[in-house]
């Protein structure tokens, strides 16, 4: 019997791939059949070109409606999905610029010895508050979330694990939405007061932003049901976007179609240059919005012991925060982003504009506190490795918090599954949990199977079913639990390397059994 090449057209998602192939017999298909069922966005043909040719350029009076606006989020969702050279462009650019996020260098105009001194102490407790929060991570974050939303909210909570108990998230802007039932221009009673709503945010009667509804997961155009949210006032939630035009309410989406290559590549280094403005702007806006001076001073072991203290206190704004490609004045408390390229146009904005415009985007990488070691320039970089071991936590594009392994093939060698079998778990000693592990021997030298099941052992070992959620709303520190997984996993070598010799022995017969089939 004939066969012949059949392509099946498959859904577009990173997950999925755009066809597949399969032989079927030739009297059931008698021609190779290939074709693209559903329309997508990202690929530059025939049918690109028809269907972005009858959507016109968006006025800005289109802008600023929130439908208009929704759409092109849309459209900017699609773009990102369907085409893997965009995206991992973005990725790529918010790993080069912030890398592992921003080194803090503050000087004092006039001081001494012991102001020098004050100034490395502060500086050093930035990095160990970088540390502890993992703010590069967030701020990578923060980056990838512009590109199909063009706006970011920036909330300060509380976290009794670090020495200041002060702590960063970036909550997904389509967490921030309307309470059900409530459209937009609508008044709502929040305390004593009234207010108007617009896309979440909360306008006093001046037209400023007071507080932002937060729902507890993030919402999408379609039924839904009714969710619970909470007001976050603007004291400890700062909103950033980029506006296109005066009136315009929320944020342009950085990732627009593009129908020819240079627009697309002009899409890239637009991206990239926000990037760095961003990086530069939350850092600013986290140092300057919480009194940056008594924030850092207060983790001081004797603080009154330096005199320069009370002066950099009282400090105005204008103290230089260095980067590593230049300077820019701290902001005052309350300046917004969108403010600081018209008060400060040959700052910030201007040294990363001309440093990239020269071609020199990758050295923006800015000096962190981890020793990191080498990253490679690809997408996902920074989810290969970390010092630690650990896993860390993103913000997909559907808003879904999700644990992504370290090690790009972790899932090859470990898999935490059911008990183990009962002659096995007698080799176990204490309480601690049987965890099997199906580890591939014939691998082992691509990874480190201490850190692979040491990050699947504190998992099961805390019993923290919705990890990924606890970890970033409660602010779970992993390093809390170092000493008390690697005890744990002590305990469980006999039973692992038993397993393994088992597993080991089972193959072994399984060959010397084999049998070839006759051809």
């Amino acid at each position: 019997m004939q066969y012949v090449t059949v392509i099946d057209t498959l859904p577009s998602t990173p997950s999925v791939p755009r066809a597949a192939m399969r032989n079927v017999p030739a009297g059931d298909f008698p021609m190779i059949v290939a074709g693209a069922s559903t329309f997508d966005a990202a690929q530059l043909n025939d049918d690109n070109f028809r269907n972005w040719g009858h959507v016109k350029p968006e006025t800005p009076e289109e802008i600023i409606d929130p439908l208009s606006l929704e759409r092109l989020r849309s459209r900017a969702i699609a773009e990102c999905l369907n085409d893997d050279a965009l995206n991992g462009m973005i990725n790529v650019s918010a790993e080069s610029v912030v890398h592992c996020g921003p080194k803090l260098q503050i000087r004092i105009e006039k001081g001494g010895k012991r102001v020098k001194e004050l100034e490395q102490q502060v500086e050093r407790l930035w990095m160990k508050w970088t540390e502890k929060t993992r703010y590069f991570i967030k701020m990578r974050t923060a980056v990838k979330d512009l590109r199909n939303y063009g706006q970011l909210f920036r909330r300060l909570v509380y976290n009794p694990r670090i020495f200041n108990c002060l702590d960063v998230i970036y909550h997904n802007p389509m967490r921030v939405a309307n309470p059900d039932g409530l459209e937009n221009g609508e008044s709502v009673l929040i305390g004593d007061e009234f207010f108007r709503m617009v896309n979440g945010v909360a306008y006093d009667r001046f037209g400023n932003e007071s507080y932002f509804c937060v729902l507890d997961r993030p919402i999408y155009p379609g039924p839904y049901e009714t969710w619970n949210y909470e007001w976050v006032s603007r004291d400890v939630m700062v909103r950033y976007f980029d506006p296109q035009f005066s009136e315009q309410p929320d944020g342009f989406p950085w990732a627009t179609p593009s129908l020819e290559k240079g627009a697309f590549r002009r899409s890239y280094e637009k991206s990239e240059t926000k990037a760095a403005q961003l990086a530069a702007s939350l850092f600013g806006q986290v140092v300057t919005d919480n009194d940056f001076i008594t924030f850092f001073s207060e983790g001081l072991n004797e603080p009154d012991n330096l005199p320069g203290l009370d002066a950099m206190r009282k400090y105005p704004p204008g103290r230089k925060v260095g980067l590593e490609n230049g300077s820019f004045p701290i902001m005052a408390p309350g300046t917004k982003m969108d403010t600081l390229e018209s008060q400060h146009p040959h700052t910030t904005f201007d040294v990363f504009t001309r440093t990239l415009q020269k071609g020199q985007g990758r050295p923006l990488r800015m000096p962190g506190a981890f020793a990191t070691g080498d990253y490679s320039n690809t997408a996902y970089a920074s989810a290969m490795k970390d010092d630690q071991g650990w896993a860390w936590h993103r913000e997909v594009e559907r808003g879904d918090l999700e644990i992504v392994d370290l090690k790009e093939t972790a899932e090859k060698f470990v898999a935490v599954q059911s008990t183990l079998t009962p002659s096995l778990a007698a080799l176990a000693t204490g309480e601690a949990e049987i965890v099997k592990i199906d580890f591939d021997w014939r691998q082992s030298d691509h990874a480190d199977p201490l850190k692979l099941v040491t990050s699947r052992a504190l998992e099961v070992k805390t019993g923290l079913k919705s990890f990924p959620h606890v970890w970033a709303e409660m602010q779970l520190d992993p390093d809390d639990y170092v000493e008390e997984v690697l005890e744990w996993f002590e305990k469980m070598k006999p039973v692992l390397m038993a397993q393994a010799q088992l597993k080991e022995q089972l193959q072994s017969r399984a060959r010397s059994q084999r049998v070839e089939k006759p051809a």
